[in-house]
């Protein structure tokens, strides 16, 4: 069986792809179990992997034109690579391409920029510096997504680490900003984004849970 590594799925390149549905996937899909049908001449022999998609099987069935791909969405926001532009979307030249176009036209480019979380596919996370570079936990604990706890002076110690320590999803571990060397690569990561892109700014994704000092 060959083996197809897939971003956005590239196996386009390879395979003889006729259809893929739902077109669009990655945009306003509110369920997040998703379905996607691939049809081609014997798409069914290839073997499917993603480094930033959370694939959870690939069904087969009787005729080999056909290959079902379950998605969990969940992780859609689970950054792989903090230095590179989704490619489902682009590339970094083109991102930078869009930001000198707008200002061109008297418009401002704002990226939705994430500290709290990544994807368990990123590099750091799969083999990461340190035991202390993302919150861990003796069991699984998820974040509570209450944000009014971060504004109550009187929340307890415990709620206040579910909220900002715990993981987003299963699938995106909660970064540990009050590491020192990790705390310098995320601010410096930001500062090199503003500085290539000529940003105009940061939608920071889940900023209450991130650490109150960062």
């Amino acid at each position: 069986m060959r083996f197809l590594p897939i971003i956005f799925f590239s196996f386009l390149l390879n395979a003889q792809i006729e259809k893929i549905e739902p077109p669009f996937w990655w945009e306003g899909m509110k369920d997040k179990s998703l379905m996607i049908t691939i049809y081609g001449t014997d798409i069914s022999k290839y073997s499917i992997s993603s480094d930033n998609l959370n694939i959870e099987k690939t069904v087969v069935l009787e005729n080999p034109d056909y290959l079902f791909i379950y998605l969990n969405l969940d992780g859609i926001n689970a950054g792989t690579d903090a230095y590179n532009i989704d490619k489902r979307f682009g590339t970094n030249e083109k991102y930078k391409e869009l930001s000198l176009e707008l200002k061109k036209r008297g418009m401002k480019l704002i990226m939705d920029y994430v500290l709290n979380h990544w994807g368990l596919n990123h590099y750091m996370v799969k083999n990461s510096p340190s035991k202390d570079w993302i919150n861990r936990w003796v069991k699984y604990t998820n974040t509570t997504h209450n944000k009014e706890i971060f504004s109550d002076p009187y929340a307890s110690k415990i709620d206040l680490e579910e909220s900002s320590q715990g993981w987003f999803t299963e699938s995106m571990p909660d970064l540990n900003q009050k590491q020192p060397q990790f705390l310098k690569y995320l601010k410096q990561n930001a500062i090199w984004w503003i500085e290539y892109a000529d940003l105009s700014g940061f939608r920071v994704d889940t900023y209450p849970k991130n650490d109150k000092n960062f």
